[in-house]
């Protein structure tokens, strides 16, 4: 925290400022945040599993496992092949002109993409090469899998930085890694569950309260909420030995060439999802929601779910040791705004199944329409002091709801768990009440620290408004945070016009 600070001018700052300016980002690394924080203490309690002695009881899945990681580790020999097996690849599939002959190129031969990617898939890649060709569930009918056709996705985030040509810094940058690539070829379960559950209910009551919309409308939006599916820490079925081996049958790894084994875990996936084609496509399916050591959270609009793995249920986020103002503000947050996710712009075009059907009223809609343009207007207005880039409040605007809305959501499911339990004992040493608390852990969520490269691309082309912007902005809308800090009306965040959706 920087207690120098107003809280009612900025309270990113107030929240953050002392962490961030102790924070060193490192050299491998383009940013450090509470997220990277959790993640990194996580890594490090991975690998200590991994290297731990060999058991006679582990699972032959645990030997796989091993054999990646050491075939990892083993950095000599990663230097020593170089770029023989990429180069080994490159010759299957018939070369690569820029090698020349050592890559199996045939100087005059006659090129057909279309063999390239029968070729692509027969060694088991995927054909994100010219076309992004892929099995996804059917958005207007879930229930099966179809065959999805799209653009590939080009080398750089943004396709107008390509079309400025070599004189553009970014473009030529992007043609020298061209260059240079080519040179080389040569948690707690039942506590987290009942918080969500809480929450949840929470965004049912908004759902009921909103006077914006019609009575069928609001009763759509109700049961959409109810039936939401929630997966919290991480599916029973991953301590089904017989079924992890089930799901990796044909997957070899070994402890020799990394490259190799990167390309057979690729094959392995690639396989796994063309064999979707032509089978239902299951909403309640456990190998979709199995990311246990990811900190990170999710909302699923195809199947109507929320997951949020073991990973992100530790550390800052979550504690059942520490008080529930603290847990509220951080994961709460978290789990409101994955909900919300369901509610947003583009969330709102599913119906309570998953379907790609429009379940508004004209009028309803139109209004949402006239509360996201407030969202995107005010967003809009942010400008970013490092790099003097206003937020673009159109592509942000999906997270901006769903920042509002979960907020929103966290806080009123705190006050409700108050009233059934009672106030519980503030931080010793610390002059903040329990409200107050609440408000800093919800805004350490997004403390971090970022190098300017990567802030100044997260601004351009991220659907994500800047860390601080993802506080300044929500807190301006909440009447709830002015009154905990008694921030006079026309404070940077207690402005007279506010904007609300949920």
């Amino acid at each position: 925290m920087d207690e120098r600070v107003n809280p009612c001018d900025d309270f990113y700052r107030y929240s953050c400022g002392s962490w961030i300016d102790s924070q060193v980002i490192p050299e491998d690394r383009t940013s450090v945040s509470l997220f990277s924080v959790v993640q990194n203490d996580l890594d490090n309690k991975l690998r200590n599993l991994i290297e731990r002695p060999v058991l006679e009881s582990d699972p032959p899945i645990v030997g796989k496992m091993r054999n990646l990681y050491e075939s990892c580790m083993n950095t000599s020999k990663i230097e020593n092949l170089a770029q023989e097996p990429l180069v080994k690849v490159i010759k299957q599939l018939g070369g690569w002109p820029v090698l020349g002959p050592k890559s199996g190129w045939i100087q005059g031969k006659s090129f057909d993409w279309l063999d390239l990617l029968i070729k692509f898939r027969q060694l088991g890649f995927s054909h994100d090469v010219l076309i992004d060709l892929s099995i996804t569930p059917d958005f207007r009918n879930n229930t099966r899998h179809i065959i999805d056709l799209d653009q590939v996705s080009l080398g750089m985030p943004d396709r107008s930085n390509i079309l400025k040509g070599l004189n553009d810094s970014a473009v030529a940058a992007y043609y020298k890694l061209m260059v240079e690539s080519a040179t080389i070829l040569g948690a707690d379960r039942m506590e987290a569950e009942q918080q969500m559950l809480e929450v949840l209910e929470f965004e049912t009551q908004l759902a009921n309260e909103v006077d914006w919309m019609d009575n069928e409308t609001r009763l759509n939006a109700k049961e959409k909420a109810d039936a939401i599916v929630s997966y919290i820490g991480y599916p029973d079925e991953l301590l089904n030995d017989t079924l992890i081996e089930e799901l990796y049958y044909g997957l070899e790894l070994h402890k020799g060439e990394y490259f190799d084994n990167l390309l057979q875990l690729r094959k392995w996936s690639t396989d796994f999802s063309f064999k979707q084609l032509r089978k239902p496509n299951l909403k309640v399916d456990w190998r979709k929601h199995a990311h246990a050591a990811a900190v990170n959270a999710f909302y699923n609009s195809l199947d109507n779910s929320i997951e949020f793995p073991a990973g992100i249920l530790q550390g800052a986020f979550f504690d059942k040791a520490k008080p529930n103002y603290l847990n509220y503000g951080a994961i709460g947050f978290v789990i409101g705004h994955e909900i919300t996710h369901g509610f947003d712009d583009r969330g709102r075009q599913f119906d309570k199944d998953g379907n790609n059907i429009n379940w508004w009223n004209a009028e309803t809609d139109q209004r949402f329409k006239e509360r996201a343009q407030c969202i995107i207007d005010q967003y809009s207005n942010y400008t970013v002091p490092e790099n003097q880039l206003k937020v673009n409040g159109v592509n942000t605007q999906g997270e901006n709801i769903a920042d509002n809305g979960g907020l929103k959501e966290a806080f009123r499911a705190y006050n409700q768990w108050v009233e059934e339990n009672g106030p519980e004992p503030v931080l010793p040493g610390i002059k903040l009440n329990q409200k107050q608390l609440f408000w800093v852990s919800a805004a350490n969520v997004w403390c971090g620290k970022y190098r300017s490269e990567v802030l100044k691309m997260r601004v351009m082309v991220g659907s994500h408004s800047p860390a601080q912007f993802r506080i300044t902005g929500p807190l301006s809308n909440l009447k709830e945070f002015s009154e905990t800090f008694n921030c006079p009306i026309g404070a940077p965040l207690n402005p007279v016009k506010k904007c609300s959706i949920w």
